[in-house]
């Protein structure tokens, strides 16, 4: 339950609340000074409502931003308890940028209605100025810190639709669960798929013939595995190499990775991204086009048998559907030491 004796708590959680979305590392300075411009511009708006009668170009602004207030400030009255980053959780940011939203809106409407009176025109438009920079400075820092994010998300987005492609091919794929934790997740993408309903597509038959059988002798033409570490303390394997188009001097769309038991069966196992820079690679074939050709990628282990394995690639282009043989063979043993 809310106490008087929390207050000063409960304000830090507001103004944490209000402070997140610059992505500012002080996110409860910015959110003071958010909130007291907000204050600020409410009050000058009901003294211009008041002086003239005019309320209407300011009342869309006000109630967006108390109501938005209000609500924010209700849900975390419950919320005090879970601690100081409560307040900084995701769910929280659609509320915050609807005040913002009120507080530009407030800063617009009254600088319109200021325009009008000569005498106060100057020191208002000042007034408005300082608010509009406030409110620049702190969409800037914003944008700059959500900026060095964005490629990220990007890769992990796009890694996802390639990890859905080839489902339909790498049953034993253990970043699978990335698509959705439940059991029925494989049978709804086939469904889908069958009825011509899944965006986007599953890779060819074509393509999924191709890397159904293992990988044989390559000279290094197309990409080479360079290395398959395992770390048994935690059942992951470090990948890294690269891989190139055959008829372009392009990285490969994506690689497919598998593995062959001592008995001559083969599993395609698990795709992984190209895009990984290269200048090696680009000195040696001439050409910055290629440079992002190299893959680094760390996997889960937990799909793999304990037994001996040798792990195996193919360079794949998606587009053409085709898929060409990688050098390199990497044997290693799965399991506890």
């Amino acid at each position: 339950m809310l106490s008087i004796y929390k207050a000063p708590e409960y304000a830090a959680f507001a103004a944490r609340w209000l402070g997140d979305i610059v992505l500012s590392p002080f996110p409860l300075g910015a959110g003071l000074v958010v909130g007291f411009l907000f204050a600020a511009l409410t009050g000058t708006a009901i003294r211009l409502s008041l002086a003239s009668g005019r309320w209407q170009p300011h009342y869309p602004f006000a109630a967006v931003g108390i109501h938005t207030l209000v609500s924010g400030l209700v849900a975390g009255a419950g919320r005090l308890a879970l601690g100081p980053d409560a307040p900084l959780h995701f769910r929280y940011a659609p509320y915050t940028a609807f005040f913002y939203v009120a507080v530009s809106g407030l800063a617009g409407s009254i600088y319109g209605q200021i325009r009008e009176h000569e005498r106060a025109a100057a020191w208002w438009r000042r007034t408005c100025g300082v608010a509009a920079l406030l409110l620049l400075v702190l969409g800037v820092s914003a944008f700059r810190r959500e900026e060095a994010l964005l490629a990220k998300t990007e890769s992990e987005r796009r890694h996802r639709a390639l990890v859905l492609r080839w489902s339909n091919v790498l049953r034993a794929n253990p970043e699978f669960r990335l698509l959705s934790p439940y059991e029925n997740t494989a049978a709804t993408i086939t469904t889908l798929a069958k009825h011509d309903l899944l965006r986007p597509r599953l890779v060819p038959e074509q393509l999924a013939r191709a890397v159904s059988t293992a990988p044989p002798p390559a000279d290094g033409s197309t990409g080479v595995l360079e290395q398959v570490g395992y770390r048994p303390e935690s059942n992951e394997l470090a990948v890294r190499g690269w891989a190139r188009k055959r008829t372009q001097l392009v990285r490969a769309d994506c690689v497919v990775l598998g593995y062959e038991t001592p008995d001559g069966a083969w599993m395609p196992w698990t795709v992984l991204d190209t895009g990984t820079r290269r200048r090696d690679i680009a000195e040696r074939f001439g050409g910055g086009k290629i440079a992002p050709a190299g893959f680094k990628h760390t996997i889960s282990g937990r799909t793999l048998p304990a037994r001996e394995l040798t792990f195996r690639a193919w360079s794949v282009d998606e587009q053409s559907g085709d898929a060409w043989p990688m050098a390199g063979a990497v044997r290693l043993t799965i399991g506890p030491p």
